[in-house]
């Protein structure tokens, strides 16, 4: 469904079975192997960096949606594409913007849960986002890597003037 509204998806994993594999490829999905080293956060952050130095990958990006397999969908594909659509269009036009589903205070610290989250076009161009994908280690423990990750990204770009903008707020 992404991929039929205009979305590039690329799936990354550790392993994917070759019947998953004939089913996505013909749609244009990129599968792209990796290590599981840092969870779904260390994917992002090699993705991040990965675009960042892939020039016509960044000039051609309206957004970057980051998405892991810990969240079925309990609505639709058309509802994650209704969302996907007004966080790009709504946040086209202004500054550096993370969007997420939902937000938290957990462990006393506000911040986007990293299950899904959307970098708008300003955003990928903030300084602040590869400084936090460069800094950012994915060894560590579990703790360790939801600390630094998912909560210090919601505050290392929050210490930047990047705006959050939960879809579900607290």
């Amino acid at each position: 469904s992404l991929q039929a509204a205009g979305w590039q998806v690329v799936l990354s994993s550790p392993y994917v079975d070759s019947a998953v594999s004939a089913w996505l490829e013909p749609a244009g999905v990129e599968i792209v192997g990796r290590d599981n080293i840092g969870l779904c956060l260390g994917a992002y952050r090699d993705l991040a960096l990965l675009l960042h130095s892939t020039r016509e990958a960044q000039q051609h990006l309206k957004a970057l949606v980051l998405c892991n397999d810990s969240n079925l969908l309990v609505q639709p594909p058309d509802a994650l594409l209704a969302q996907l659509e007004h966080w790009t269009t709504h946040h086209a036009m202004s500054g550096p913007v993370l969007a997420g589903l939902t937000d938290s205070v957990e462990r006393n610290r506000y911040h986007l849960q990293s299950f899904l989250l959307h970098a708008n076009r300003a955003l990928l161009q903030h300084p602040a986002w590869l400084r936090f994908w460069l800094d950012y280690s994915i060894d560590g423990s579990k703790d360790d890597l939801i600390n630094q990750g998912e909560i210090g990204l919601s505050q290392a770009l929050l210490a930047a003037g990047v705006e959050l903008k939960p879809a579900y707020p607290l």
